[in-house]
């Protein structure tokens, strides 16, 4: 770490979160590269969330999908030659066979995206047969894609056979962390969609999971870390740790399936196909956010004596 850089940075930054709304303040922060070590051991996935929220903004700047996502008689031919010519008209120094190349790449990005879009009003529920591929395919022991819980007998039953939710029995004690099974449906069986349907993801199988109810509404339809506030979301005193923030659950969901596998320096082989995972701060004395994370097996969680809390510890709104 290089002090210097970091504590430029870190004065600049301090100047801008002040109020958020000087410009001056934002455009000095914005001059600087940020220091690798601000962002952590997750710092491609901040980075690369952040580059393809990006991306999105860039496409849509020059063409507005709405028309194209409303309009079946607009086709790519059309999305094509309006591209060519706002380019053109921005880039008109530059050769012409160049300009068409580039509007051809952002066109093919952009037409995936519409097509997306269009047929995301056309999705429907996984029918029987899509459900019982999907069983299949995670059998004996299905567990949730996002964190790696294992599904207990009775979440089984109530997939396959429609039992009763309250033979699914909730925990003592809750992850402070991921609070699962302080409602019932937390510990059910799910189906996510992997790119959301609002976002035009498929009811097909390559695009369908297994979830467990808490890591669904905790993604819901969110594909970047920045779905969700940049602030903590709660906070507890923990009976052993004293006053702890609670992260985002959308963080706590990405960071884990990003990853997917024990960070422990021993080399651990746990991932998410055969184990829970959970989250810890890598700085035990900072808070736990995408830039303090690292994921943990069962056996090398650093919070495996402190992380299962009775339900009076928790904030009385868990969202």
């Amino acid at each position: 770490m290089n002090p210097y850089l970091v504590g430029n940075w870190v004065h600049v930054a301090g100047e801008a979160l002040e109020t958020g709304w000087s410009r001056k303040a934002l455009t000095d922060l914005a001059k600087l590269e940020v220091p690798t070590e601000i962002l952590g051991d997750m710092a491609w996935v901040i980075r690369g969330d952040a580059a393809a929220t990006w991306a999105q903004w860039f496409l849509e700047s020059l063409i507005d999908n709405a028309p194209y996502e409303s309009r079946e008689n607009l086709g790519f031919a059309h999305l094509y030659d309006e591209l060519r010519q706002i380019l053109r008209n921005e880039l008109h120094m530059h050769p012409m066979d160049e300009v068409s190349a580039l509007a051809s790449q952002i066109a093919k990005v952009a037409w995936r995206e519409i097509s997306f879009r269009r047929e995301s009003g056309l999705r429907k529920s996984p029918s029987k047969e899509q459900r019982r591929r999907l069983w299949l395919s995670n059998e004996p022991d299905p567990r949730c894609y996002l964190c790696g819980y294992k599904f207990c007998e009775a979440a089984k039953d109530k997939f396959l056979n429609g039992s009763d939710i309250q033979n699914i029995a909730r925990p003592l004690l809750f992850d402070f962390i991921r609070p699962r099974g302080l409602h019932v449906v937390d510990l059910t069986i799910q189906i996510d969609h992997v790119r959301p349907v609002r976002a035009g993801g498929a009811t097909e199988n390559d695009n369908l999971r297994f979830a467990c109810g808490w890591c669904n509404r905790a993604k819901s339809g969110h594909m970047q870390l920045y779905g969700a506030s940049s602030w903590v979301n709660h906070r507890i005193q923990h009976p052993l740790l004293g006053w702890v923030s609670i992260p985002r659950p959308l963080w706590v969901v990405r960071m884990t399936q990003l990853r997917a596998r024990c960070e422990d320096p021993s080399g651990c082989s746990a991932t998410l196909a055969t184990h829970e995972l959970y989250v810890a701060p890598k700085r035990t004395t900072g808070a736990l956010n995408p830039s303090n994370c690292r994921v943990y097996c069962d056996v090398h969680d650093p919070w495996a004596g402190l992380r299962f809390v009775g339900e009076n510890v928790l904030p009385t709104k868990v969202s």
